[in-house]
């Protein structure tokens, strides 16, 4: 008795009902075998409390904490024991032939069915799970398929205080209605419920993060007096059309109505003060977009694929466009406000809508990649405030035809001007002093002027350039850098100023046009490929400083006659191979490596050596057609 009373206190009354009747349970069986066949009050009590133990205080003991909510397993438990009594039962009763086991035939006929029973008793408790939160219990999850749920006040002889996370996830649920007693919803609550069509919530409530993530049914929604919007709280709801957002609302936190396509109607309030990452990316119903000027803080991404986004009016106090802001949104045109002053990295990226892009003087930074793949993009005025172009800056923007640069800028970064294959003419400031690798790759450049204050030039920077027929390097180069002109197929004459000291590897391959090259002293090394393919380059000055020439370095050129100095100490395989042009080659004994095939496929060569042998650290088959080889003396 003071079991149950106890427990009782404590709302676990199933758990005294347990206690008590396997103390019953014990007690009734100790005293089985000394009064069982004797006739008294002691029999009577003792067949009293066995019974009252098995079908009274343990079945209590399963059903009230299935009816409550709390757990199903000592229910389930019941059943399974039950029908195993049953079943042992009537396996005795068919082996012994003895009535006495129809007790247990019956006993367990009776808790299987008791059991089986209460799963149908229609009790509000039964629809949810619930475990102690606060002073009270929050619903941990929901067992029923009905479609309206109005969250209860007590359940377990409990207040409900909230709903925890995950607990109507992927429920049937078409609407629900939140009562002012719900303190709190936890992170994505009724996430995935895809028939969710209409949620109410009182003023108070608090929600966790992606509450309502792909509900997406969802259409229509009373929000609570919030003052922020958490994370994912909408991601995906595709039905969403509108909502009413509180005049309460400080902050929209990342991804919060993400990948909600078709929401349009909304208005955002004057107390808002900041909007997160992709807040509203993935849109595609949004046709105007207007910030208060409360708003102070921007995250990245907030108009990601807004593909029907025509206008947006930012806020004030806002100074900067963040990356990816306008990240292959539909706009048509677009005009950078005054006030904003910096573009972040992918702000404009692949918005392949956009014709027009006005900016203005005071934008001092832009962000890498920020107007890539504007591929219908005609013309645009950079801001001379720049001091720099970044990296990417107007990649595959393949209908701009000019580029003027502004003249505070030091450094063009790599592919900057990439891929614009319709820029045909790009003026360069006095001050420039870097072009970095692939910068005015693969465009259309008919000339280009370098300014003398240049001293870097990266690797491919003109490669696959189409219509460029001459350049001149300034003299502060001193090396003509990886790729440098590959493929510059209209290439004709090339004029370095500086003393280079290497021209590195595919430096002018495949420039199939290229008939000369003028440059000053001081070359050592010729790189792999530097001029392979280069089929109208007749001749080409070895200075007496050159040591090192690359594999492959002149094959398939023009090369009528060479003399190489006595200072080359190295030549590469198929160095000069591929040339039915080449006529004389004359060359030192003194080279201590001759690589393989050398000579290959050059019908009209004579090799002079000047030397009196061929030595010893030459490839056997540097001259695979068995060119003649004459010696000379120096």
């Amino acid at each position: 008795m003071i079991v149950l009373i106890y427990t009782s206190l404590k709302n676990l009354s199933w758990v005294g009902f347990f206690v008590a009747g396997i103390i019953l349970l014990i007690t009734s069986s100790f005293k089985l075998n000394k009064y069982w066949y004797k006739i008294g009050y002691a029999n009577i009590i003792n067949l009293t409390m066995f019974f009252g133990s098995i079908f009274i205080f343990l079945p209590l003991s399963a059903v009230i904490p299935y009816l409550r909510g709390v757990t199903y397993l000592p229910l389930n438990a019941l059943m399974v024991i039950g029908f195993f009594i049953f079943g042992a039962g009537i396996i005795f009763l068919i082996i012994n032939r003895n009535k006495s086991h129809l007790k247990m035939v019956f006993s367990g006929l009776f808790l299987t069915l008791a059991s089986i029973m209460v799963y149908f008793i229609p009790v509000e408790d039964v629809k949810y799970r619930v475990e102690d939160y606060l002073d009270g219990v929050w619903i941990v999850d929901y067992r029923s398929n009905e479609s309206y749920v109005e969250i209860p006040k007590v359940l377990n002889n409990k207040n409900v205080k909230g709903i925890a996370p995950y607990a109507f996830r992927s429920s049937s649920v078409e609407k629900v209605v939140v009562g002012d007693h719900i303190e709190y919803i936890g992170d994505y609550a009724f996430s995935y419920s895809k028939n969710l069509k209409e949620v109410i919530l009182t003023e108070h409530v608090k929600l966790g993060q992606g509450v309502f993530y792909q509900a997406e049914s969802l259409e229509k929604i009373i929000l609570p007096k919030l003052d922020v919007l958490p994370q994912y709280t909408f991601a995906y709801n595709v039905s969403l059309k509108s909502i009413d957002l509180p005049d309460t609302l400080e902050g929209i936190d990342s991804y919060a109505f993400y990948g909600a396509r078709n929401l349009k109607d909304f208005t955002l309030p004057n107390t808002l003060k900041y909007i997160g990452a992709f807040a509203f990316g993935q849109n595609h119903a949004i046709t105007h977009f207007e910030m208060p000027d409360s708003v102070t803080y921007l995250g990245r991404g907030v108009f990601f694929e807004n593909s029907k986004l025509q206008s947006v009016k930012f806020s004030k106090n806002i100074d900067y466009i963040p990356n990816q802001t306008f990240e292959r949104t539909g706009l048509v045109s677009f005009t950078i406000p005054e006030h904003i002053k910096s573009i972040g990295a992918n702000a404009f990226f692949d918005s392949r809508s956009l014709e027009s892009l006005t900016l203005h003087d005071d934008i001092n930074t832009i962000g890498e990649s920020a107007f890539r793949n504007l591929i219908k993009l005609k013309e645009i005025q950079l801001p001379q405030n720049l001091t720099e172009i970044s990296p990417y800056l107007l990649f595959n923007s393949s209908s701009i035809e000019k580029i003027i640069i502004p003249e505070q800028v030091k450094k063009i970064g790599h592919s900057a001007f990439k891929g614009m294959t319709n820029l045909k003419y790009i003026q360069l400031p006095l001050g420039l002093e870097s072009i970095e690798t692939s910068a005015f790759e693969n465009t259309s450049l008919m000339e280009i002027e370098l300014p003398e204050t240049l001293n870097y030039l990266g690797a491919r920077v003109f490669q696959d350039v189409k219509n460029l027929e001459s350049i001149t390097i300034p003299s502060l180069i001193t090396s003509i850098n990886v790729g440098l002109f590959n493929q510059a197929r209209d290439l004709k004459e090339v004029h370095i100023l500086g003393e280079i000291t290497k021209i590195e590897y595919d430096a002018f391959r495949f420039a199939s046009s290229l008939e000369s090259i003028y440059y000053e002293g001081n070359l050592q090394s010729i790189g792999n490929y530097a001029f392979y393919g280069t089929s109208q380059l007749k001749a080409f000055d070895f200075k007496d400083t050159v040591t090192v020439i690359g594999d492959y370095a002149f094959s398939g050129s023009a090369l009528k006659e060479v003399y190489l100095p006595k200072t080359v100490l190295q030549i590469g395989n198929f160095a000069f191979g591929l040339n039915e042009h080449l006529e004389k080659i004359t060359l030192y004994e003194s080279v201590n490596r001759m690589g393989l095939q050398v000579f290959l496929n050059t019908p009209k060569l004579t090799i002079y050596i000047i030397g009196e042998k061929i030595p010893e650290g030459w490839n056997e088959d540097f001259n695979p057609d068995n060119r003649p080889i004459i010696f000379q003396n120096e």
